[in-house]
């Protein structure tokens, strides 16, 4: 069953974009939309301001279908590989994990997303790349 963050749920009908790459017991969620797509309580709550010109990234990791803490770390950047680090914050409600990054929407196009994700435990980080079309209003 795919999981969309508990941060996103009340997005779903606007999301452009939900995705998940799995890798063995461990699956990376990927959601990008527009801050404007926020509700104006839930971006209060969250310290993000709505703007047509800014993204919101949002990334959880499931082990064994539980979300947990990570070592999380994003580029965000173009298809034509030009790409800087996307600064993240881990934020927990009801027990669910989640990291959040705003990025400026600089202008309409395809924009590329690399998730590094280090895993307590685990030897090897998990790395995943999704990509999302956005467009500036």
């Amino acid at each position: 069953m795919k999981r969309f963050p508990v941060f996103l749920l009340a997005f779903v009908s606007v999301i452009s974009f939900a995705e998940d790459r799995v890798f063995g017991d461990v699956t990376i969620h990927a959601n990008a939309l527009s801050t404007m797509q926020l509700l104006p309580a839930m971006a209060k709550q969250y310290g993000i301001a709505r703007d047509a010109k800014r993204g919101l990234f949002n990334v959880s990791i499931e082990l064994s279908g539980h979300t947990v803490s990570a070592s999380v770390s994003v580029q965000v950047g173009d298809l034509t590989g030009h790409a800087h680090p996307l600064p993240m914050r881990e934020t927990a409600e009801n027990g669910d994990v989640d990291y959040l990054g705003e990025f400026p929407i600089e202008s309409s196009g395809t924009y590329v997303f690399t998730v590094t994700a280090t895993l307590p435990g685990k030897s090897q980080p998990f790395t995943a790349r999704f990509t999302q079309d956005l467009v500036v209003d």
